[in-house]
């Protein structure tokens, strides 16, 4: 990728706040940059793998089994816009 000890630095440097944003290093041809992505709680939900939201997403459901995944999430996506670690933490 023939990074330079800025861009190196740059990268060792990228910090997440869980459920809230992730910075990245976002190379685009020529351009190459620090990105902060930030997602919505719809989508936060639709990709978290944290073992907490897991075993929520399942207690969602077997309480309620005739939801569909779309409406777990959005119950979900309500109760706990940032997960359910951003929630304990607060």
């Amino acid at each position: 990728m023939r990074l330079n000890d800025n861009e190196l630095g740059l990268i060792s440097s990228l910090h997440q706040e869980k459920g809230v944003y992730s910075e990245a290093f976002l190379i685009c041809e020529d351009n190459r940059s620090v990105v902060v992505v930030e997602s919505t709680p719809y989508e936060y939900w639709l990709a978290t793998t944290d073992p907490k939201d897991i075993k929520e997403f399942d207690r969602v459901k077997y309480e309620n089994p005739d939801f569909t995944q779309l409406q777990i999430i959005e119950q979900l996506a309500k109760e706990y816009p940032n997960g359910v670690s951003r929630k304990e933490a607060a």
